[in-house]
């Protein structure tokens, strides 16, 4: 038992040596620093472009909003316009009814003069010839029935005239009721297809918020990784130790505030690599400890494989004391502090190395 715990000690021992060892094998070039650059180059022109369509949907919108309001007021001009036509048709309708009434009564009023005037004894043209002493008497007397007669008839025309007049005016209000009503039905269809054009630019403009946001993390994360490459470019040549070499070891550098930043920059630029149980590349992913110590030996310090190894292995500071690089600790789970109160670390299987806050940890670990 004690010999197979002592090759399964030696053989954990090299696989660390070997992660260290590869690890550090992979400093990048600047054809590496170079092509970073382009791809933040381009994450940042494809955010601008973004940002750009999100805009000019914005000013569609505006654009839109104005039409519907000058489509809505003229609508309820409309609105106003056939109201008033419709009381001036209700008028004009009484207006012709009742001279219609005063028509017919005049009409009755005639014919019942006409019968009276000629169809009785008392007003025949026999009686107004013996009534009258003369023939200047008769046809004076003749004139005058006449000229009665022709009043009435012209109290009936000019009824019936006015009554046409009141037709016509009727006639012509309604045409430009219905012409009102024509232009208000094509003014509210107008205005429906405005406000789907507004509700489908609202979608856009939701979807290009998203678009946005993915091109701002996309971007953040070529900028981390630039950042992590121009570091590691002006970090010098790491000093080789022995396999299984941890925090103690007299030949690795001791964490600096400028160490620390560079610490910071490496954990940022592995952001997104998913959780892999064992894990130590971001080729393969990362456990916990495996992320703690492959950014750790980016940086020349070479700290021990597992999360109570690395909790033991510095110096022990409070989280309140925590300085961006220091490793925090809680049981069974490693992280490295960025400032700010956040952490970034690989958190568990399904997830990936993402922030999370100090809070959560029990205290921070110093090498």
């Amino acid at each position: 038992m004690l010999k197979r715990f002592l090759i399964l000690t030696l053989a954990t021992a090299v696989a660390i040596g070997a992660t260290v060892m590869v690890s550090y094998a992979d400093k990048p070039s600047q054809s590496d620093l170079q092509d970073a650059k382009q791809k933040t180059q381009a994450a940042k022109e494809e955010l601008a472009e973004k940002q750009q369509k999100k805009a000019n949907i914005s000013a569609n919108i505006e654009a839109l909003e104005s039409k519907i309001n000058v489509t809505k007021a003229e609508i309820k001009s409309l609105d106003k316009k056939i109201n008033k036509a419709e009381k001036k048709m209700d008028k004009l309708t009484e207006q012709f009814m009742d001279l219609e009434n005063q028509l017919s009564l005049q009409e009755s009023y005639l014919n019942a003069r006409l019968k009276e005037m000629y169809l009785t004894s008392d007003t025949s043209v026999f009686n107004v010839l013996l009534n009258s002493d003369n023939i200047v008497d008769f046809i004076s007397n003749m004139d005058m029935i006449q000229r009665i007669h022709n009043q009435d008839v012209k109290t009936v025309e000019e009824l019936a005239e006015k009554q046409a007049q009141v037709e016509k005016k009727k006639q012509e209000i309604t045409e430009t009721h219905d012409m009102l009503v024509t232009h208000q039905q094509s003014q509210k269809k107008k205005s429906n297809e405005l406000l789907d054009k507004q509700k489908e630019l609202i979608e856009a403009k939701a979807a290009a918020g998203e678009d946005i946001a993915e091109a701002q993390a996309d971007y953040e994360q070529a900028k981390a990784r630039q950042s992590s490459i121009e570091t590691d470019l002006a970090k010098p040549d790491p000093v080789q130790i022995p396999s299984g070499g941890g925090g103690d070891s007299p030949s690795a550098p001791r964490k600096t505030p400028a160490l620390g930043n560079g610490i910071v920059a490496d954990a940022k630029a592995l952001l997104g690599i998913p959780y892999k149980w064992g894990g130590t590349s971001p080729q393969t992913g990362f456990d916990c400890s495996g992320f703690t110590q492959y950014v750790y030996a980016r940086n020349g310090i070479f700290i021990p494989r597992t999360s109570s190894g690395q909790a033991t292995g510095g110096t022990k500071v409070s989280i309140s004391d925590l300085e961006p690089g220091d490793i925090v600790w809680r049981p069974g789970h490693v992280g490295i502090y960025v400032g700010g109160g956040s952490v970034i670390h690989s958190p568990q299987t399904g997830d990936v190395i993402r922030y999370t806050v100090a809070s959560g940890f029990r205290y921070g670990v110093r090498y």
